[in-house]
């Protein structure tokens, strides 16, 4: 019996947020890259190395799960899109080659990620966000690996998430109802129900 072929694996991935918070709350936590390492999962290092009104030019250092490598990039993101009177906040990010990524003996530069967050306030008030990314994986590993992969950070990345808005809304009455977080992968669609606060 043949092995399983080993190949690099695009992961993509697209997940939406429901919570009782203000859509501001949101948008400054994936804003502020300088703050990236103190909330969120599997980014160690975020440096800030230029930024206009509506750009960010980034140096990011990935702690990746086993099998994949540890991974560094330079990104630039784009909130060029935000409308705040319309409680509505667009950021995107691309790998960039404006500034020179330095040598790493731990890290593997990642070769493609990009991603979207797209927020919005709920007609009823709070916020409703749809977070997408696709992320080339370092590392020659087997698709479904990959897909693993994804699936777990974007749990991590949402109970975060989740419990920065609570910590930014403390002191504020929040409604006792579940959130719930699905996740859509290109051939499957897995949904979890969150823990009640």
């Amino acid at each position: 019996m043949q092995p399983r072929e080993k190949h690099r694996a695009l992961s993509q991935a697209t997940a939406l947020l429901k919570r009782d918070a203000e859509p501001e709350a949101l948008y400054q936590s994936i804003w502020e890259y300088e703050n990236f390492a103190d909330c969120i999962p599997r980014v160690t290092k975020s440096i800030v190395l230029r930024a206009t009104d509506d750009r960010r030019w980034v140096y990011q250092q990935l702690d990746l799960p086993a099998p994949f490598h540890n991974g560094h990039c330079l990104l630039e993101s784009s909130n060029e899109h935000s409308i705040p009177a319309q409680h509505i906040y667009k950021v995107e990010w691309w790998l960039s080659q404006r500034f020179v990524l330095p040598a790493q003996e731990r890290y593997i530069a990642v070769k493609s990620f990009t991603g979207c967050w797209n927020i919005r306030q709920r007609r009823y008030g709070g916020l409703e966000a749809i977070y997408s990314i696709s992320l080339d994986a370092v590392g020659w590993i087997p698709n479904w690996m990959a897909r693993a992969g994804t699936r777990h950070y974007l749990i991590e990345l949402m109970h975060a998430l989740r419990n920065r808005l609570q910590i930014a809304a403390a002191g504020n009455e929040q409604s006792n109802h579940d959130r719930f977080l699905s996740v859509r992968f290109s051939n499957c669609r897995v949904g979890w129900r969150l823990l009640q606060r």
